[in-house]
């Protein structure tokens, strides 16, 4: 582990900061210059001898394929940009390309035919406080997106950029067109709302919070695997002011001079809250009424987040993933301050287990008594209504409502859904952004829009085309395209429907989808049932009997064939 720079880390969302125990594929796959076939290979052993689970490492190796598959030389090893534009010049330069969707996505169903977020992972998101129309969100797929019509419609602004996966971006609250992002490694500033970017500064390993302050565009905080750094000249140089895991960072409501942060105490297997007066040149732990582990060797800390209300600016919250004892399964606890961070209660009144679906439910699990697995801060996100600063929510794998406080949760989307369920919101919660009147939930399907607190939401992605197609087919003689999608099942398109909009046809990760080149809109999956396409947008699919057997395709494998 020590050999491993975090360089390395910075190709993934989240690692885990002891990957000791890890198999040893992850630990290669972890390595700088790591070969992509070596990976593969080790991975491939490792899983005949045991059991598959999609496990943060798995998770991991998924989208690392997505990112550097396309710069992997016939040797497997993983080439720069440059190298590979230099070799495109030399073959005298290379085609055009254009996306042509999935633009939208609608549901096909009993309601009727009705956008929804199952489409692209959008991994971050931020909202401009002084113009809510203009929004931007960085997706999985490799762009930065911006909308200036509130998410109605969206455009690609880093097309000419050598970026992959934005895991963080902010807009300065005082000026809309000041932006930074994370990508790559890099931190990127633009001063014209997108129209230019410029490569500001190398970050080391995983950034996981930019935040910018309130008043002035050129002060920022950046919190990550390897610390907390300030800048005070747009991002141009920093100054470390902890080297240790951070998890989050944040500005108080109405006071600059107040900064909250969450930084890991290794030794203690716990995360720790640090408050500053001084706009973040310094901090100091906050201890009063704090969390700590029931059995501290038991204990694990794999992050953390702050909510925050102008409704009651001195109010803080903050959602606590780990492990406060043996037998907890990813999720401790809410923690709240009513006087800036001085002093904590907890309002459910217990860390950890044991679980309890209705009355002590773990938010971060699949199943809310508990049980089952957890993805840790690879979804995790944490929001507060701006004008009920009793409401919150924290996004898991699960979208989870708490009216009083954080004493009780109740799951309103994703999996697992109590009797109140908002509908369509996709599971894996990636960032929750509450600005003014507005809540966004962006997850591994796209992003939710609402103006009532998630009272009510609708899909807001038209225009961002990061789908990830696992696996793929089209007609022959018809304009028809079918495939099975990471993270969004499958999708299906006909000549006659509207440009760039597809249909959501159910599944889940299968590398599947398949079209008959004779009897044409005659389509096959592996893991929903076969049918026709329906001729028009808006009719009625029609189901046939599956095939009695599919060609050789695999999810953990990235394996996909095609019917002949």
């Amino acid at each position: 582990f020590l050999a491993i720079t975090c360089n390395a880390f910075a190709q993934f969302k989240y690692v885990p900061k002891n990957i000791s125990d890890a198999p040893k594929w992850a630990q290669t796959m972890y390595e700088d210059g790591a070969n992509l076939y070596e990976v593969e290979g080790q991975r491939a052993a490792y899983f005949r001898s045991h059991p598959y689970q999609k496990d943060i490492h798995e998770r991991n190796f998924q989208h690392w394929i997505t990112q550097v598959g396309r710069l992997v030389d016939e040797r497997g090893q993983i080439r720069s940009e440059d190298y590979w534009e230099s070799r495109r010049a030399a073959r005298g330069g290379s085609a055009i390309w254009e996306p042509i969707g999935p633009m939208e996505t609608y549901n096909l169903g009993d309601e009727g035919g009705f956008p929804v977020s199952w489409q692209c992972n959008a991994y971050c998101m931020d909202a401009c406080e002084d113009n809510s129309n203009i929004v931007v969100a960085g997706i999985e797929g490799g762009e930065l997106f911006k909308s200036t019509d509130k998410g109605l419609t969206w455009t690609a602004v880093t097309e000419d950029l050598p970026v992959s996966t934005p895991t963080a971006v902010r807009i300065a609250p005082s000026d809309c067109n000041t932006i930074y992002f994370v990508a790559n490694g890099s931190l990127y500033r633009t001063v014209n709302g997108g129209t230019s970017w410029s490569d500001v500064y190398s970050v080391s390993g995983n950034i996981y919070e930019v935040e910018v302050h309130p008043t002035n565009p050129n002060t920022l905080l950046i919190c990550g695997g390897n610390g907390v750094w300030k800048s005070t000249d747009g991002g141009d140089s920093f100054t470390s002011i902890y080297s240790e895991p951070c998890w989050d960072v944040k500005y108080h409501p109405t006071n600059s001079s107040i900064v909250y942060l969450l930084k890991t105490n290794s030794s203690a297997n716990k995360c720790e809250f640090f408050k500053s007066v001084d706009g973040g040149d310094s901090f100091t732990l906050q201890t009063n009424g704090w969390y700590s582990p029931a059995v501290v060797n038991e204990a694990e800390d794999i992050g953390a987040k702050i909510g925050l209300s102008a409704a009651a600016p001195d109010q803080v919250y903050v959602a606590l993933l780990g492990a406060s004892k043996t037998d907890d399964n990813g999720w401790i606890s809410v923690y709240k301050s009513t006087n800036a961070g001085v002093n904590w209660t907890n309002p459910s009144g217990q860390d950890g287990g044991p679980y309890d679906a209705t009355t002590q439910p773990n938010l971060a699990s699949i199943n809310p008594n508990g049980t089952g697995f957890h993805q840790g801060f690879y979804n995790f996100a944490v929001g507060v209504s701006q004008s009920d600063a009793s409401r919150l929510w924290v996004g898991c794998l699960s979208l989870n409502l708490s009216t009083d406080g954080g004493a009780n949760f109740e799951r309103i989307g994703g999996y697992s859904v109590g009797p109140n369920s908002i509908g369509w919101i996709h599971p894996d919660v990636q960032d929750i952004v509450t600005v003014g009147n507005d809540v966004w939930v962006t997850t591994d399907g796209g992003i939710n829009y609402s103006s009532d607190d998630l009272a009510t939401h609708e899909s807001r992605k038209y225009g961002i085309y990061n789908s990830t197609f696992w696996g793929y087919n089209q007609g022959w003689n018809q304009d028809i395209m079918v495939g099975g999608r990471y993270h969004n099942g499958n999708t299906g398109y006909f000549e006659n429907y509207p440009e760039g909009d597809h249909l959501r046809l159910g599944g889940a990760e299968s590398p599947t989808g398949y079209v008959n080149p004779l009897l044409e809109r005659k389509v096959y999956f592996s893991d929903i049932t076969d049918h026709y396409l329906p001729e028009n947008f808006g009719d009625p699919k029609v189901n046939t009997g599956n095939m009695g057997l599919y060609p050789t395709e695999g999810y953990w494998t990235s394996e996909s064939s095609e019917v002949e």
